[in-house]
């Protein structure tokens, strides 16, 4: 017997519990199916088996208490959910770290470096057997108990999870969906309080980038110029590669160029807002030597600048926080899907250009003064691309493979014209 899921199944829910029992009820009669004997087909490239179950809402504390009322059932599957390092380290020297981006390259050092002893005491097996169902709290109080990871040991536990807690970003996010490992070939996904998707859709795939964000780039890549030259003079071969060098003088003019081309766009008649077609800003990135030939390299560059920003010995003042953003940005434009075209994303799109006035001062003093070595008196420009069609990220969601959606809200009414928003 074969059942071929194609089609895309919208619930309406009036509470968490029934989206609990959903995922529940799912889960036992697939495992029904196989009992019996029963070979449940996947779409075409999704593989055979037991599906498993992907549950998502928008924020952590609502996926907290679908978990609490999962607790409260009979039913004990085998669970996981995720979360960033922010929430989920452990590790003190870590959560020191200001920012998110910080953490996570520090936290991949230890890692690569086998000097984190709670990433190498990690042992999902062990904990599961005593607390198969576990929130993020109760990962976190685990973690510290016995001196394990709760990130990492998220990650172990969803490999072998019928049910994936997560919020929508992580989901719909193509960027975070890679980074976070979560696979959706051939698995049932619940996506709850549906009525927020269209928007998270749009801002996942959207981003401004202002001029003020390029001159932090810059001023960061000077300063690792600055840092290897002096290595260099120390005699530290080693750390002061000719081709690290030679990528970070690659990358600083990159981003002059970059700068000099968002300055020098001209504004139609003498407003200070226009608005352009969405394949503008292929031609923006491309005067910049940004192309999608070209791009693979300007990642490899952006990440040895992140990893040297973000070093704990090195940049004791610095963060990858810019740099990152910068990455992020580039990979909504050219990184998609196989079978989603470059031109086809940005029929999608609208470059949005304008300019901020900078806030006049009374007075003038070394307060005034950005980090970026410029005073705020100068105007910012700021292109945005904006993605005004959330089926845009669905699309790149369901190529993945997903077997069957699963929309829930009280308010999804009608449903021809949400069905049509996101492309479905």
């Amino acid at each position: 017997m074969f059942v071929h899921l194609h089609i895309y199944v919208y619930v309406c829910a009036y509470c968490l519990c029934e989206c609990a029992y959903v995922c529940l009820h799912a889960v036992r009669v697939l495992r029904s199916c196989v009992h019996m004997s029963v070979r449940v087909a996947s779409t075409p490239g999704c593989g055979e088996g037991v599906s498993k179950i992907i549950y998502a809402s928008r924020t952590h504390s609502q996926l907290a208490q679908v978990i609490r009322e999962l607790k409260n059932t009979s039913y004990r599957p085998r669970v996981a959910i995720i979360g960033s390092r922010e929430q989920m380290c452990i590790h003190p020297e870590v959560q020191r770290k200001e920012t998110n981006t910080e953490k996570v390259h520090l936290c991949r050092a230890k890692v690569k470096a086998n000097s984190c002893i709670y990433y190498n005491n990690v042992d999902a097996k062990r904990l599961q057997s005593s607390e198969p169902i576990m929130d993020i709290e109760d990962l976190v109080v685990a973690g510290n108990r016995h001196r394990m990871c709760p990130y990492y040991l998220a990650r172990e536990l969803k490999q072998d999870a019928d049910i994936i807690f997560m919020p929508y970003n992580y989901l719909l996010d193509a960027k975070t969906r890679k980074m976070h490992g979560v696979d959706v070939r051939g698995a049932v996904v619940i996506l709850d309080e549906a009525h927020n998707i269209e928007k998270v859709c749009e801002e996942a795939t959207s981003f401004d980038l202002t001029s003020l964000d390029i001159a932090y780039c810059i001023a960061d890549v000077d300063y690792l110029l600055q840092m290897k030259k002096e290595e260099l003079v120390e005699g530290d071969g080693e750390s002061a590669s000719d081709d690290d060098f030679k990528a970070l003088l690659n990358l600083k003019e990159f981003f002059l160029t970059l700068e000099k081309t968002l300055d020098s766009i001209p504004f139609q008649s003498d407003s200070t807002e226009d608005t352009r077609p969405g394949d503008f800003i292929l031609t923006f990135f491309a005067r910049s030597g940004l192309t999608l030939d070209t791009w693979p390299a300007f990642v490899d560059q952006c990440g040895l600048a992140i990893s040297l920003l973000t070093s704990e010995v090195k940049s004791m003042h610095r963060s990858g926080v810019n740099m990152q953003k910068m990455l992020d940005l580039v990979k909504v434009v050219f990184n998609h899907s196989e079978g989603i075209s470059l031109e086809e994303c940005t029929q999608q799109y609208k470059v949005h250009l304008k300019v901020e006035k900078a806030q006049k001062k009374a007075r003038s003093d070394v307060w005034t003064v950005s980090s970026a070595g410029t005073s705020d008196k100068k105007d910012t420009r700021v292109l945005g691309y904006w993605c005004f069609s959330p089926g845009l990220a669905m699309k790149e969601l369901l190529v993945q493979g997903v077997r069957s959606l699963i929309l829930t809200s009280g308010t999804l009414s009608p449903l021809t014209s949400f069905s049509s928003e996101l492309q479905m």
